[in-house]
């Protein structure tokens, strides 16, 4: 086993102390370090071959997170290749308790609407006069969407000698010089802040954002994303492939932050029959369903109220033809009643002959 061996000068005793530690002890302080640093997320690491993508993957994460921890309103249209683009409606609604709740409104085939909420009673999918509730595995059940972040470790100095972690743990230069060390010239690069990332800068929806590029050298993708500055929202995504064509977009036509969302916003019609699926393929049965009715009641074939005018051209050529045969029974039934009224006479006279 190697021993090394440290001095320092203790200056409570005014003594020279020595502390000896073999070298598997030099790995678990580094590993616990290492695992301290990485999960708590509190240092951006930026090594130097690759800092300006390390400074991309961190704005990009700034972006999801901000997602996840506003309250918003905002129109969003989604392009996949050449497909028509799809339009939808998002809200959500950060409670007091942390708890997120969330709708979102989509309109596809012929005007039918799809409405996805999930609340504190769970995920539900309404389409048209049906609404199932989703419980299947996947489901994103309301005790685990949150917007309470991860609590972060916190370092602080004490005095030159001690280091006081998540406001509970002491870390003491004579009892732990290594990590004391270490942690020392952390809190000194933390001091110095996070660098202004150097990305183009432009302007979307009238805020002054960032310009994000990044390519994929084994995809031959290119990936473009702009971000905002101030709020990090995600306000436009296009991925090009490898000859430089639009493959997919995703970009915000409008954004409200924090606006008042009324809690009816995201509740379920009253009464309304909800059906409850467990199982994933329960769920696409049940949505299928949903939706062919949905679209059928689209088409269903209706007459405006002025197409009912007798002098409109449409409503001619759609009922001329139950109107003629009509035309044609009522004659016949009035032909039917003359010959019969005159076979009653032709009998009524004969019998009065002697």
């Amino acid at each position: 086993m190697h021993i090394s061996t440290v001095q320092y000068f203790d200056k409570k005793t005014g003594a020279m102390r020595t502390h000896r530690k073999d070298a598997s002890g030099y790995a678990k302080t580094a590993s616990w370090l290492l695992t301290l640093i990485v999960l708590g997320g509190i240092f951006d690491c930026h090594a130097a071959p690759d800092q300006a993508e390390q400074q991309k993957t961190t704005w990009i994460s700034k972006g999801h997170l901000a997602a996840m921890n506003r309250s918003y309103q905002l129109e969003e249209t989604v392009r996949i290749g050449a497909s028509n683009p799809l339009t939808t409606v998002k809200y959500q609604k950060i409670n007091p308790d942390g708890t997120i709740w969330f709708r979102e409104e989509t309109i596809f085939q012929a005007r039918v609407k799809k409405i996805v909420i999930r609340n504190g009673d769970g995920r539900f999918e309404i389409v048209g006069d049906s609404v199932i509730k989703d419980e299947t595995p996947n489901a994103l059940h309301p005790e685990t969407v949150s917007a309470k972040p991860r609590p972060k470790p916190r370092f602080e100095l004490i005095d030159e000698d001690t280091i006081l972690f998540d406001k509970k743990t002491r870390i003491t230069r004579s009892e732990k010089p290594e990590q004391f060390a270490d942690l020392e010239k952390l809190l000194k690069e933390m001091a110095k802040g996070e660098p202004a990332p150097e990305f183009p800068e432009t302007v979307y929806l009238n805020r002054a954002c960032y310009v994000i590029e990044k390519n994929d050298s084994n995809s031959g993708k290119k990936e473009r994303i702009v971000i905002e500055k101030k709020d990090h929202f995600i306000l436009q995504r296009q991925v090009f492939d490898r000859d430089g064509k639009l493959s997919y977009e995703t970009k915000l036509n409008s954004l409200t932050l924090d606006p008042e969302l009324p809690g009816a916003l995201f509740k379920i019609p009253e009464k309304a029959a909800v059906v409850t699926v467990k199982s994933n393929q329960e769920l696409i049965e049940k949505q299928t369903s949903a939706l062919q009715k949905a679209v059928l009641g689209a088409h269903e074939p209706a007459i405006p109220k002025k197409s009912r005018s007798f002098t409109n051209l449409d409503f001619w050529l759609r009922y001329s033809p139950y109107m003629l045969a009509a035309l044609g029974a009522g004659c016949l039934l009035v032909i039917l009643l003359i010959k019969l009224k005159g076979l009653s006479d032709t009998k009524h006279q004969s019998g009065k002959k002697p």
